[in-house]
């Protein structure tokens, strides 16, 4: 059976409760990725475990469903720190992002994939998920974007390969977003995490990261 990339989910910005600009130098604010979850109560869950609880729940958090990723950009309400598992926060925006699990393939299979460059900016492992933020040189076609892993390797490294498909489309503007994958159900197995991707600005590079 062939792999079915998934197609690209750029940022799609949901703000909510931004009724004004950003007072900068009035609050110190926090941007985190963060899983929404809907119970026992409605509250965003930091990679590391933290929980963020809004101070009130917004009729802008009601889109939002069990496990969405989102960009939060937020800051902690009252002084109180002694419990740091476990905040309440005020929501200044947030952006639903891109987010799905690693696929396993073939070697065989990964090998005829396509391979288009793409432009990185950050890319970072923590708690159950691998997440990266890039650019992709679009124009009239959707392009793809997958993560996979190669089961049949075992060893101590999980040994991943990012993919992009540009689908032929012809050079035209930047458009960035964030992507998450989870590593959820693999990483158990090993001590090591390698991703592989190339890039304009980094070449064909091997990412590699601890698993904890």
């Amino acid at each position: 059976m062939g792999v079915v990339l998934v197609v690209v989910l750029l940022l799609s910005f949901l703000w909510g409760g931004c009724e004004e600009e950003f007072p900068y130098n009035e609050w110190e604010y926090q941007m985190d990725l963060a899983t929404f979850k809907t119970t026992p109560e409605p509250m965003f869950v930091l990679d590391n475990g933290v929980e963020l609880l809004p101070e009130s729940r917004s009729a802008a958090l009601s889109v939002l469903l069990e496990g969405d990723r989102c960009l939060l950009l937020y800051e902690y309400t009252g002084n109180d720190v002694a419990e740091q598992n476990r905040r309440e926060i005020k929501i200044n925006s947030y952006a639903r992002t891109y987010c799905d699990s690693v696929c396993a393939i073939s070697e065989q299979e990964l090998s005829r994939m396509p391979d288009d460059p793409l432009v990185l900016t950050s890319i970072w492992q923590e708690g159950d998920f691998v997440n990266i933020r890039l650019s992709l040189d679009v124009n009239r076609n959707f392009h793809t974007v997958g993560l996979f892993y190669m089961p049949e390797i075992s060893n101590d490294t999980l040994k991943m390969e990012l993919r992009h498909d540009k689908r032929g489309d012809s050079p035209g503007y930047l458009e960035s977003g964030y992507f998450s994958y989870s590593i959820e159900r693999q990483k158990e197995n090993f001590r090591v995490l390698s991703v592989r991707l190339n890039s304009t600005n980094y070449g064909v590079r091997n990412f590699i990261f601890p698993l904890k």
